[in-house]
């Protein structure tokens, strides 16, 4: 659902456009030519409805805002119209008005009520002559007039100079779109997902010089206007938009293409990928993974492979650098089997800033590495060219061992038997129990709480415990216990049929006693309160929330268990507790 529009007048800015289109309108100059020249590239059309609803709003801010400064002759010296302040006297008052008002209530009905009692004085006798005057001096009144008029445009003038000093913002990067530009206009950006002038920009930058395709009501003009109001004010806002942004796509090369991301640490493509200090890992033969990376896929048997080989490898090896080092925060080299099997379970269910649409070129900041999580079939093939990249490692002395022989995809470790694993005894189980009661109070404890019991007694790998929700949970008969009742769970696979697997009750115990919406994870029901980053959405982020907890347990133990401890994961705690 596309986020909902607030007021746009409640959001609107005043900015130097704004006070510099005022200062023309007050001179006299046409309102027509003044729009064009400071607040048509806003993107509201040249129509002289919207430009007098447009002054009549600008006079009411500025007005208000002169209020908040608490300056209210500066507010009414701006609602003043020169040019009613300054009319001729009214044809009742040439033959001498017989109920002529009280001087107070003439300044107030002129809007001359900041001005001295002697230029009220003039400007009433102007209006209203004695009767023996009553035979105007209309070349006299009129110079008059037109003096009266020329010393309030001079004071309305200081007043928008003031207030501009005060009030005058520049757009910045986290403004609403609302703020800056026209009603219309940001009414058909946001249910493309344009809340904020960073978010224009960034889909002008990733999307290049056709950014507005699919965004209904905007074509190749508003665009354009859209574009110059935004390069008028880039140094206010922050944020430039590429020169791709400007030419069609078939006038720009490959460099063009190549200079609108740069290089960097964050989750880029392979070749603007930059790896942070202390994680480029070096081998034995003192290159780093990258050179190794670089070696391997320039390897002399390489040559020989077919192109769509090379890439597929490319592809894997990109993957995998980018997942040791900002996922798991380690160098490539420093892999175990534990990383191994993290890795592909991670690919088996990415989080959603891993993954993006296929057409996203490399050169665009939309690109991403994945589509979605990996099949099964996916997953062998991510496996088999790692292992490939680690015997040739291995081969030419990178690394010592390779990771990844031997280890399952997670559907494949599903397929086995649980108690084929190494079991976690007793006294560790107690020792993660302190530690987890050494934690603070709050719904990340009570996160961790059930995620290490479901992951005892519950048979299930991370990647099964997230995907779980409080709708795969159902009641069956015990068979000859009468009306007796168990708990099961509908644990889903990718490429096969889901399985029932029996809950313990303690397992049960652990969920709230009112049943949660369907859609509601396991670990989420019932827990009330926001947890910062996505800790509970990947087995990446479940894997180093365990690991923290086995860690401090390893402190509380014997030293002669604490290594077990230190080198357990989320996977072997699925085997059951050994002596109990």
């Amino acid at each position: 659902m596309a986020p909902r529009a607030p007021d746009p007048l409640s959001l609107r800015r005043l900015h130097p456009g704004h006070f510099a289109f005022m200062r023309a309108v007050v001179q006299g100059m046409d309102e027509r030519a003044s729009w064009e020249r400071y607040l048509r590239v806003a993107g509201e059309p040249v129509d002289l409805r919207t430009i007098r609803r447009t002054v009549a709003w600008i006079r009411d801010a500025f007005a208000a805002a002169a209020h908040r400064e608490q300056r209210p002759g500066t507010a009414r010296l701006i609602l003043i119209n020169p040019e009613a302040a300054s009319a001729a006297p009214p044809a009742s008052a040439e033959v001498g008005q017989t109920h002529a008002p009280t001087l107070e209530e003439f300044a107030l009905s002129r809007g001359l009520e900041d001005f001295s009692e002697d230029e009220q004085l003039e400007a009433y006798k102007e209006a209203y002559p004695p009767r023996a005057a009553a035979a105007p001096a209309t070349a006299v009144a009129a110079r008059r007039a037109q003096s009266r008029r020329a010393r309030l445009i001079a004071r309305q003038l200081e007043a928008l100079r003031w207030l501009e000093q005060r009030v005058a913002q520049a757009p910045r990067a986290i403004d609403p779109v609302e703020a800056w530009l026209a009603p219309a206009m940001a009414r058909r950006l946001r249910p493309a997902g344009i809340v904020t002038l960073a978010d224009l920009v960034a889909r002008i930058n990733a999307r290049g010089a056709r950014w507005w395709r699919g965004i209904a009501g905007i074509g190749q003009g508003k665009a354009a206007r859209i574009q110059d109001w935004l390069r008028v004010h880039q140094q206010a806002i922050g944020i430039c938009q590429g020169e791709h942004a400007w030419r069609p796509r078939r006038q720009l090369g490959d460099a063009d293409l190549a200079s609108v991301v740069s290089r960097g640490s964050a989750l880029l493509p392979y070749e603007k990928f930059d790896v942070p200090p202390g994680l480029e890992g070096r081998g034995r033969a003192g290159h780093t993974d990258r050179e190794a990376l670089d070696a391997w896929i320039g390897t002399p048997g390489a040559r020989g492979r077919a192109p769509a080989t090379v890439r597929g490898y490319r592809k894997e090896a990109e993957r995998l650098l980018l997942w040791a080092v900002l996922e798991r925060r380690k160098p490539m080299s420093q892999m175990d089997r534990d990383d191994a099997r993290a890795y592909l379970e991670f690919l088996a269910a990415p989080p959603a800033h891993w993954c993006g649409p296929r057409h996203h070129q490399r050169w665009s900041p939309l690109w991403r590495p994945l589509e979605a999580g990996l099949g099964a079939g996916a997953l062998a093939q991510a496996r088999a060219v790692a292992r490939v990249l680690f015997t040739h490692w291995v081969a030419v002395g990178h690394v010592a061992t390779n990771p990844f022989d031997g280890v399952a995809t997670p559907e494949e470790a599903a397929r086995s038997a649980p108690a084929a694993r190494p079991p976690i005894h007793t006294q560790h189980w107690d020792a993660i129990e302190a530690a987890l009661a050494r934690r603070a109070e709050g719904p990340r404890r009570q996160r961790l709480h059930r995620a290490m019991a479901w992951l005892r007694h519950g048979a299930l790998r991370p990647t099964q415990l997230l995907r779980a929700v409080c709708g795969d949970l159902s009641t069956v008969p015990v068979p000859g216990h009468g009306r007796d009742q168990t708990w099961q769970l509908l644990v889903r696979f990718r490429g096969r049929p889901a399985q029932a697997r029996p809950l313990a009750p303690s397992l049960i115990d652990l969920l709230p006693p009112q049943p949660a919406a369907p859609e509601t994870p396991l670990l989420s029901a019932g827990v009330h309160g926001r947890e910062e980053g996505a800790v509970w959405r990947t087995p990446s982020g479940l894997y180093k929330a365990v690991k923290a907890v086995l860690i401090e347990a390893a402190t509380l133990v014997h030293p002669s268990h604490a290594g077990a401890l230190r080198a357990a994961s989320p996977s072997r705690l699925i085997a059951r507790t050994a002596n109990g």
